[in-house]
């Protein structure tokens, strides 16, 4: 695949929905400028304002040394073989090579 389709990504949204009693949840991921791996969500609204008098956010840090550790169970979760694998790089246009042997 040709690297140059690619864009690097560094943040992306997991999810925003509404919640159940009038207010907003909005969840991203993150690699951090140092390599930590973030995860935030924002939680806005009635409740959170009755009950903070403000928004309410919160995270998860993963340090860089455990990012692999995390990419790999994350692909042990989803990928049952390589074919699996392959589909969805195609699906997200990120660069791969395969190799085959005889």
């Amino acid at each position: 695949m040709d690297n140059t389709e690619f864009e690097h990504i560094r943040r992306l949204t997991l999810g925003h929905k509404k919640n159940r009693i009038a207010g907003c949840c909005v969840s991203d991921a993150a690699i951090e400028n140092n390599g930590d791996v973030l995860i935030d969500t924002s939680d806005w609204g009635t409740v959170p304002e009755s009950s903070f008098n403000f928004d309410y956010e919160y995270s998860i840090t993963v340090e860089e040394r455990f990012k692999d550790s995390v990419l790999l169970l994350l692909m042990k979760e989803r990928f049952a073989d390589v074919l699996a694998a392959r589909e969805w790089f195609q699906k997200h246009n990120l660069p791969f090579k395969e190799n085959t042997w005889q």
